[in-house]
């Protein structure tokens, strides 16, 4: 904002803007200086213009402080003119006229600032509102700056704290300064808009991300797209979901970014769980494991092996037993004679696709409900 505000001024003064200076220290400037008195950063919302005189004569707290300083008697100036933080402009225009284009301008970016904010209360609703109100958001939320952009990438992010919550926006903007940036709750919400349905985070944007995440130890989990406005609050669903998932479920390889389409699955097995709690008033639905996994659980209880994980890693790695013993690290007779057990306690065939699934989608839910799992299976 302060570097879009100081463009801003600059084009408004045209010609008139004789230098400019970044903020450092110096000795204090002349009377007929103007200064721009915002609150940190500058902020049109809340910024003033008072003169050199009205500080002087205590119209203005002596102590508050300056960020942007215009020099109006730019012959009696230099850049070293410039109180200790602050941004100098020079320029050959008298006060009152200076104080107009500048008045004109932060009107400009006040206006321009409050719609944004607008606009983001809007998309807020839309992502957590209930029906009516998605419906007003709908509504009233502006159309689209890039028509082409017809689909919207939805990332959410946790900082590991309160702190570093504070900056990874200013980083985030510059990952990507195209997206749109919400702060829900303790979440940063980015949507990223997209020109192709199925369009992933590029190379430099997941670069970018991952080193952001690193410093502010956080995580992410990227929802997908969405074609439609109205649909925006199913990415986000899901991108939040993965990422309560992710910190409950010590089994899952612990990572910066998560995706939708490596663990999008663990949405759907909340979904089954939150319709087994409306409909039989509980929350954990076992009677859907396969009884094979469950004779698998009951074996690795008793002999302390880990036949339904090594049954896992082989049907994902579709059942390329070279893979999996690299996947687990362990020697391929190993893994080999572990299958060999496995399919003496499941006794049916491996072969059957129907079966594989069957097996695949009881692990998964299994890992997903974790400590709900009888201790006497």
């Amino acid at each position: 904002m302060v570097d879009e505000l100081f463009d801003a001024l600059l084009r408004a003064l045209g010609a008139h803007a004789l230098w400019y200076a970044p903020p450092r220290p110096g000795p204090p400037l002349p009377r007929t200086t103007m200064f721009v008195e915002p609150d940190v950063p500058i902020d049109p919302l809340s910024a003033q213009i008072v003169t050199a005189d009205q500080l002087a004569a205590g119209l203005v707290p002596p102590s508050a402080r300056v960020r942007l300083v215009f020099v109006a008697d730019a012959a009696r100036s230099s850049p070293d003119d410039a109180p200790a933080g602050a941004a100098v402009i020079a320029t050959d225009l008298a006060p009152v006229t200076l104080c107009n284009r500048v008045a004109e301008v932060l009107r400009a970016e006040r206006d321009e600032l409050r719609a944004a904010q607008d606009t983001q209360r809007l998309l807020v609703a839309l992502l957590t509102g209930g029906p009516e109100a998605r419906r007003r958001a709908l509504s009233q939320l502006p159309a689209p700056s890039d028509p082409e952009a017809a689909y919207t990438n939805v990332v959410v992010i946790e900082a590991g704290s309160r702190g570093a919550r504070s900056t990874a926006e200013p980083g985030l903007r510059a990952v990507f300064p195209e997206a749109a940036i919400l702060r829900i709750g303790d979440r940063l919400v980015v949507l990223q808009p997209e020109r192709t349905r199925y369009a992933r985070l590029e190379r430099t944007q997941k670069e970018g991300l991952t080193r952001l995440l690193d410093e502010i130890d956080g995580r992410a989990a990227v929802g997908g797209n969405a074609r439609e406005r109205e649909v925006l609050d199913i990415p986000f669903a899901i991108a939040s979901h993965i990422l309560y998932v992710s910190a409950r479920i010590p089994r899952l390889r612990p990572r910066r970014v998560y995706t939708q389409d490596e663990y999008g699955i663990y949405y759907v097995l909340g979904l089954i769980q939150e319709q087994f709690r409306q409909r039989f008033g509980r929350d954990d639905p076992l009677s859907l494991i396969h009884p094979g996994m469950v004779a698998l659980i009951r074996y690795d209880r008793e002999h302390r092996t880990d036949l339904r994980e090594t049954l896992f890693m082989y049907l994902a790695y579709d059942r390329n037993l070279k893979m999996t013993a690299e996947r687990m690290f362990s020697h391929r007779n190993t893994v080999y004679n572990k299958l060999r057990r496995i399919r003496q306690i499941l006794d049916e065939d491996l072969e059957d696709p129907k079966l594989r699934f069957s097996l695949q989608f009881s692990h998964l839910l299994i890992t997903y409900l974790g400590e709900r799992v009888p201790a006497e299976w």
